[in-house]
C-alpha cells in the first residue's frame, strides 16, 4: 500500500471515527440513560428494603407492646385466682378482717402497679339484702348497698382494698349497669376469668374508661362442670376495678415506647395514645383482634416520632443523590470529551493537510529519484559497455605483442568494467523492487529451490538441504530472497564446498517462517548493521566479486511485504539468515 493511499485511508477510517467522536452519539447516550435507570432502580431497591425492615421492627414492637398487656393481664388473673383460693379456703369465718389481711399480703400497690384495687362481690337474694347489709354495718357501720334496682339478684361491693382510694365503690350493686352485671353473669356462667365490657368506674374522679376483671367462686369451694349449677351454687366473684390509663401506665413504658396505639372494645375506645397519629398521617399502621378474657379487643397500633426518628436511614437518599452527582459528571465528562475531540478534528484536519502536501512532495521525490536511478544504471551502461569491448578489442588485437604487466592491466580493466555492470544491473533491480509480483501461489519448495539453481553451475560441490512441501507463498519475493541467499552463501563461502540447509515452518501468527543455514565463515555480530547496508562488502571486491547489495534488497523485500528478517550464528560456525512472510489469510485481512 502507497503512502497516498495509507492516508486516503486514514481520512476514510480514523477521521471519520474522529468525526463521530467529536459530539454526543447513541452510545454516550446509552451510558448516561444506563447509568440513571441504574441509579433509580437501586435507590427504589434500598428504598424498598430499608421500608421492609422498618415494617419488621414495626411489626415486632406492635406483637411486643401486646404481649406485655396481655403478661400484664395475665399477672392480675393470678392475683385474682389467688384471691378466689383465699376466699374458698376461708369458709364461712371470711369477712372484712380476712380480707384485709390477704390485701395486705398482696401488697397490691407495690407488686400489681396499674390496678385500682381488689374487691369481693357476693350474690344477694332481695329477701336477704337487710340481714347481709346489717351483718356488714357491724364492723362497719357506713355499709349500704345502692342504688335501688328492680333485680331480684343484688351483686354487692362489699369488701375491696386498699379501701379509701375505692370508698365510693363499697356497697354499689354491680347490676345497676349492663356491662357489669353482663361480665359478672358470664363469669359465673363459664367459671373462667372475665372481664366486663367498658365502663367508668365511680371512684374515677376524671370519669375515664375502664373495666371490672372478675373471677367466680362457688359454694364449698368446688367447681361445677354444668352452667346451670354454677349458677345455682355461686357465692360471688372476687374482682379487680381497672382504669385504661393507669393499666397502661402499669403495663407499659412509655418513655422507649416506638409504637402509638389505642384499644377497642366493640366501638368504644377503651384506652388511646395522646399523641396518636391518624392512619393517614401514621407511616405503619396495623390492627390485631384478640380474646382478651371474653373480650374481643382491637389493638389499632401505629408509629410514632420515635419509631420514625430511630429508624430514619438515609442510605437510599445518599445512593440517589451520588448517583444523579455521577450521571452529571458523566455527561460534563462526555461533553469534555466532545468538545477535546472537536479540538483535535480541526489540529487533525490541518496536520493532515501538511502531511498531504508532504506525502505529494515525497512521492514526487521518490519518483524522481527511482526514474533518476533507472536512467543512471541504463545509460551508464552503454560507455562501461563501450569500455569493456575496447579492452577486448585490445586484447584480441595486440594480445600476442603487450607485455605481462599490460595484460595483466587489461586484465583488471575487463574485471572493474563487469563489476561495475553487475552494480548497475543490482541498482536497477533495486529501483525496482515496488514493481515485484507478489501474486501468492502453490509451490513445492523443493522444485522451486533446484529451479533457482539451475542457472548455475554447483558441479554438485555444494549440497543443499531443503524439504519436499507444498506450501501457499508469494512466489517472486521469495525467488529473489533464496537466489540473493543461496549465492551469498557459495560466493563467501571459505571453501570449494559446503552444505545449504533451507527450512520452513509455520508460525503461531501465520506466518511463513524460512531459515537459510550455511556452513561458511559467517558474519561476526558486531559486523551485522554493516552487513546490511548498501555497497557494503565485508571482504575486498578483488577477492569476492559482488556489489554490496544483496542482503540489502532481501531487507526492502521482505519490508515491503511486512515481514521480519534478522541475521544469527550458526554454531560452530556459519551463519543463520531468518526471516518471514505473512500467510495469504493474513495479506487479505
Amino acid at each position: 500500500m502507497k503512502l497516498g493511499a495509507e492516508l486516503e485511508y486514514i481520512e476514510d477510517s480514523d477521521y471519520k471515527q474522529l468525526v463521530k467522536s467529536s459530539k454526543l452519539n447513541k452510545v454516550h447516550w446509552f451510558i448516561i440513560s444506563f447509568s440513571l435507570i441504574l441509579t433509580l432502580f437501586v435507590w427504589q431497591f434500598l428504598k424498598f428494603q430499608v421500608e421492609i425492615r422498618k415494617a419488621d421492627k414495626f411489626s415486632l414492637y406492635a406483637d411486643q407492646t401486646i404481649l406485655l398487656i396481655e403478661e400484664r393481664l395475665n399477672l392480675y388473673k393470678n392475683a385474682l385466682t389467688s384471691a378466689k383460693t383465699f376466699v374458698d379456703n376461708a369458709g364461712k369465718s371470711f369477712d372484712h378482717s380476712k380480707w384485709q389481711e390477704f390485701s395486705n399480703i398482696l401488697k397490691i400497690e407495690e407488686n400489681y402497679p396499674g390496678v385500682n384495687g381488689i374487691g369481693v362481690i357476693f350474690k344477694i337474694n332481695e329477701d336477704n339484702l337487710d340481714a347481709f347489709t346489717k351483718q356488714q354495718q357491724q364492723t362497719r357501720p357506713y355499709f349500704g348497698v345502692y342504688p335501688n334496682t328492680e333485680s331480684k339478684e343484688k351483686w354487692p361491693i362489699t369488701f375491696i382494698e386498699p379501701e379509701l382510694p375505692n370508698f365510693k365503690a363499697i356497697g354499689l350493686d354491680v347490676s345497676f349497669e349492663k356491662n357489669r352485671l353482663a361480665g359478672v353473669k358470664k363469669a359465673v356462667e363459664t367459671g373462667q376469668p372475665t372481664i366486663s365490657g367498658p365502663i367508668v368506674l365511680v371512684q374515677d374522679a376524671k370519669q375515664t374508661p375502664g373495666f371490672l376483671f372478675y373471677v367466680p367462686f362457688y359454694k364449698d369451694g368446688l367447681t361445677y362442670n354444668s352452667k346451670q349449677m354454677r349458677e345455682d351454687n355461686v357465692l360471688g366473684v372476687v374482682y379487680a376495678p381497672f382504669i385504661m390509663s393507669d393499666l397502661m401506665i402499669g403495663s407499659i413504658s412509655h418513655d422507649n415506647l416506638f409504637v402509638s396505639f389505642a384499644i377497642l372494645d366493640g366501638d368504644d375506645v377503651l384506652y388511646q395514645d395522646e399523641n396518636l397519629p391518624t392512619a393517614h398521617e401514621a407511616f405503619l399502621t396495623k390492627s390485631i383482634t384478640k380474646n382478651v378474657f371474653g373480650r374481643q379487643w382491637v389493638f389499632s397500633v401505629t408509629t410514632n416520632d420515635s419509631f420514625e426518628n430511630s429508624n430514619t436511614n438515609n442510605q437510599p437518599l445518599f445512593v440517589l443523590i451520588g448517583g444523579l452527582i455521577i450521571n452529571i459528571l458523566l455527561f460534563l465528562l462526555f461533553i469534555f470529551l466532545a468538545k477535546s475531540n472537536k479540538l483535535a478534528l480541526s489540529y487533525a484536519d490541518s496536520a493532515l493537510k501538511k502531511l498531504n502536501e508532504k506525502t505529494v512532495m515525497l512521492e514526487n521525490s521518490n519518483h524522481d529519484l527511482e526514474q533518476f536511478s533507472y536512467v543512471a544504471s541504463h545509460d551508464l551502461k552503454s560507455p562501461i559497455n563501450s569500455i569493456n569491448q575496447i579492452g577486448q578489442w585490445l586484447e584480441e588485437d595486440c594480445g600476442d605483442i603487450l607485455p605481462d604487466k599490460s595484460k595483466e592491466h587489461l586484465k583488471l580493466l575487463r574485471s572493474r568494467t563487469a563489476r561495475m555492470m553487475k552494480l548497475l544491473d543490482d541498482i536497477l533491480n533495486y529501483s525496482r523492487i515496488k514493481q515485484i509480483n507478489s501474486d501468492y501461489g502453490e509451490v513445492n519448495l523443493r522444485e522451486f529451490v533446484e529451479d533457482i539453481l539451475s542457472v548455475y553451475d554447483l558441479k554438485e560441490r555444494y549440497v543443499i538441504d531443503v524439504e519436499n512441501k507444498s506450501i501457499f507463498v508469494q512466489k517472486s519475493p521469495l525467488e529473489i530472497i533464496l537466489r540473493n541467499l543461496i549465492t551469498n552463501s557459495i560466493k563467501h563461502h571459505d571453501q570449494d564446498h559446503g552444505t545449504i540447509v533451507i527450512h520452513h515452518e509455520l508460525s503461531s501468527l501465520n506466518h511463513h517462517v524460512f531459515t537459510v543455514s550455511d556452513d561458511g565463515p559467517g558474519i561476526p555480530e558486531d559486523l551485522y548493521d554493516k552487513a546490511l547496508e548498501m555497497f557494503q562488502t565485508l571482504k575486498s571486491r578483488d577477492k569476492v566479486e559482488g556489489s554490496g547489495m544483496g542482503l540489502t534488497m532481501i531487507q526492502k523485500i521482505i519490508s515491503q511485504n511486512k515481514g521480519t528478517f534478522e541475521l544469527l550464528q550458526n554454531k560452530p560456525n556459519g551463519l543463520v539468515v531468518k526471516f518471514s512472510l505473512p500467510n495469504q489469510i493474513e495479506d487479505k485481512a
